[in-house]
Order: structure tokens, then C-alpha cells, then sequence
């Protein structure tokens, strides 16, 4: 799962502007979900926005914390939306592929989604003899990543980057 981008199309294909909106203008959100594990009324306050794109950090994929929920897979089908996420960690105190990562949304095509792994980082959360085995110390696998993605605005590629 780590190095891949899963993809999913929730939006219709005739993806117009929201009501009100404008072909020539966007609504961007950027948001820590912290997991998601309040993923309808993250759902319910991203359709009350009218958001075109969201890119989301903290995007818990099959951990136990979130019920085994696919967050982003959930909220994207929710709000009719697109969406690409990727794994920056795997979760080795959450279950069995259990993953944490970003995600972008889209009312649009989301298109060559990529993934930019940072090569200098901290590495506090890789599981280490001395760390305590106590839930403010995640025990990890991975790294910080960007999703880089490119959706189609105004007959151009507007190239959106996620970072966490």
C-alpha cells in the first residue's frame, strides 16, 4: 500500500460548478481530519461548504481507532466527490494494513496522482526498545509524504500538492 494511490470516481460526470459557483473560480479546503473518525459530520460540513477541492491530511485507511473504515473512500462517496489518497504510514499499533496518509477530492477529474516521499525527515515514530508502548507513541512504518495530483480548471491543469 505504501508507494501506491488509490483512486476512486464518486462524482458525476457532469461535474458543473455548485450552485452559485463560478466555471472561472474554486473553493479549496484544507483540512487535518485527525483520522476521520467523525467522517459524516466531516461529510456534512464539506457539502455545507460547496467545496470544489479538499485535500485532506490525517486520512486513516483500515486502522482500529476508525472502525476499519476506508475514510477517504466514505467521505468521497458521501459528498460526490473524486478522490486519490495515499499511504505516508503504516500503522503497526492499528490492526492488520492498517494505514494513515492524505487525500485529495475533487469535483472534477483527479489525474496523475503522484507521490513525492520527502527524503530528510524525523524519524520519532519508527519503533524503537526504549519507546513506551503507550497510545501517545505511534509506532510506525513510512514517512512524510506530498500527494501531488493535477485536476482539469478553466481549460488548464491546476496541479495540486497535499502535504502533511
Amino acid at each position: 500500500m505504501i508507494g501506491r494511490v488509490l483512486q476512486g470516481n464518486f462524482a458525476p460526470s457532469d461535474s458543473a460548478p455548485p450552485k452559485g459557483g463560478r466555471s472561472d473560480s474554486l473553493r479549496l479546503v484544507s483540512w487535518n481530519i485527525e483520522r476521520g473518525r467523525h467522517a459524516n459530520a466531516i461529510g456534512q460540513f464539506v457539502t455545507s461548504l460547496s467545496a470544489d477541492i479538499c485535500v485532506f491530511q490525517e486520512v486513516d485507511f483500515n486502522a482500529k481507532r476508525t472502525g476499519k473504515a476506508r475514510v477517504a473512500e466514505e467521505i468521497a462517496r458521501a459528498v460526490k466527490h473524486n478522490y486519490a489518497f495515499a499511504a505516508a504510514f503504516r500503522e503497526l499499533t492499528q490492526g492488520e494494513d492498517a494505514f494513515h496518509g492524505q487525500a485529495i477530492f475533487s469535483r472534477r477529474e483527479i489525474l496523475r496522482p503522484r507521490i513525492i516521499r520527502f527524503r530528510y525527515q524525523s524519524n520519532f515514530w519508527k519503533p524503537r526498545w526504549w519507546v513506551p508502548d503507550t497510545p501517545p507513541f505511534q509506532e510506525r512504518e513510512g514517512g512524510r509524504i506530498a500527494l501531488v495530483a493535477e485536476v482539469p480548471f478553466a481549460g488548464k491543469h491546476l496541479v495540486v500538492y497535499n502535504l502533511h
